[in-house]
C-alpha cells in the first residue's frame, strides 16, 4: 500500500508538471499544442492511476478495521457499549454548547 505522503508527493509532482507545461505554452503552434496535450493527458493518467491504487488500498484497510471492530464488539460487548455511550455523551455535550 502506498502511504499518504507518497501519494501527496506523486500528486504534487504531477501538478507541478502540469503547471510547467502550461507556463511553457506561451508560444503555441499546432505541433506544440499536440505535444502539450499529450503530456497533459499522460500526467492526468498517472494521477488517476495513483488515486485508483490508493482507493483500493483504503477500501481494503477499511474492511480490515471493520472486521477488527466487529470482533472486538463480539468479544467485549460491555466495553463496546460503554465506549459507544461515552462517545455519545461527549458528542451531545459538544453539540449542546453551540
Amino acid at each position: 500500500m502506498t502511504d499518504k505522503n507518497s501519494l501527496f508527493t506523486q500528486l504534487s509532482t504531477e501538478i507541478a508538471n502540469i503547471e510547467q507545461l502550461l507556463a511553457n505554452s506561451g508560444e503555441v503552434t499546432e505541433s506544440s499544442l499536440a505535444n502539450l496535450r499529450g503530456q497533459l493527458e499522460e500526467s492526468l493518467a498517472k494521477a488517476k492511476d495513483s488515486l485508483s491504487e490508493n482507493q483500493q488500498a483504503l477500501i481494503e484497510r477499511g474492511k480490515t478495521v471493520l472486521t477488527q471492530a466487529e470482533q472486538f464488539i463480539k468479544e467485549h460487548p460491555y466495553k463496546a457499549l460503554a465506549i459507544g455511550a461515552g462517545v455519545g455523551l461527549l458528542l451531545g455535550y459538544l453539540f449542546s454548547k453551540r
